[in-house]
């Protein structure tokens, strides 16, 4: 189905110089002695979709993630993106491949791949569109928890921190967020709109007062038609005058 983490590929990430892990369609069990790098798979596959460091509480930055004695780190992870609710799948095909590149210098990269390897966008905001697309949280407790954020929240039987897990897990934290922005953005528009209506009533008295000129412009503009016609009367009646005398 569109969205199942298959596969997860780290080089030079924590303890592993180079590990692939291909997952099952159902659930997946990794066990391994202590210090062996399970929890590395986890921390890999939230900072390969997008997640800061201090989710992990691995390293406060990127670069303690890069493997002692390694100039650099990558994370691939494969997502299948077939059936009805695939994302972009004339773009993507079957499988989306998310690659993020860590360096010692602190920079990161991303690298989003079609199922034949040719690169479709290199921006995090795609990788932010395809996770929203399949609802994958990798801050959300309830679907990442961390050793250590598990420990946390077992030990912890303060009430406060149990309605943040609560908020977290629900998604109501970042609805309560949504809704802030939205009233945020809301305040803004509307004082947008309020100066634009300022700037409307002045143009509409502007425009007013150009018509009231072009009317009278238009009046010149008849008067001087007339005065016109006028004149090539006077002229046609001297002559008429003219004629009339030479005649008698």
């Amino acid at each position: 189905e569109a969205g199942l983490l298959q596969q997860i590929q780290l080089i030079n990430f924590m303890c592993h110089k180079n590990l692939k892990i291909t997952f099952g369609k159902n659930v997946n069990f990794i066990i391994g002695n202590n210090g062996s790098g399970k929890s590395a798979i986890m921390v890999g596959i939230i900072v390969g979709l997008g997640g800061r460091s201090r989710l992990t509480n691995r390293a406060t930055s990127m670069k303690g993630l890069i493997k002692k004695g390694s100039s650099y780190a990558r994370i691939i992870i494969t997502l299948a993106n077939d059936g009805s609710d695939s994302y972009y799948p004339e773009k993507f095909g079957s499988k989306i491949i998310i690659q993020r590149d860590l360096w010692q210098d602190g920079h990161a990269n991303y690298k989003i791949k079609s199922s034949k390897g040719f690169i479709v966008a290199e921006e995090k905001k795609e990788l932010m569109a395809i996770l929203d697309h399949f609802d994958i949280q990798v801050d959300n407790p309830v679907c990442f928890l961390t050793q250590d954020a598990s420990k946390e929240f077992l030990s912890s039987h303060h009430p406060s921190k149990m309605y943040q897990f609560y908020l977290k897990g629900t998604q109501l934290s970042q609805l309560i967020n949504n809704c802030n922005y939205a009233k945020l953005s809301q305040r803004i528009l509307q004082d947008i709109l309020n100066k634009e209506e300022e700037s409307l009533k002045e143009l509409q008295d502007d425009l007013e007062q150009k018509m009231e000129r072009q009317k009278l412009f238009d009046q010149i503009d008849e008067i001087n038609q007339q005065l016109t016609q006028l004149k090539s009367e006077l002229a046609w009646a001297y002559v008429y005058q003219e004629e009339n005398v030479s005649y008698s």
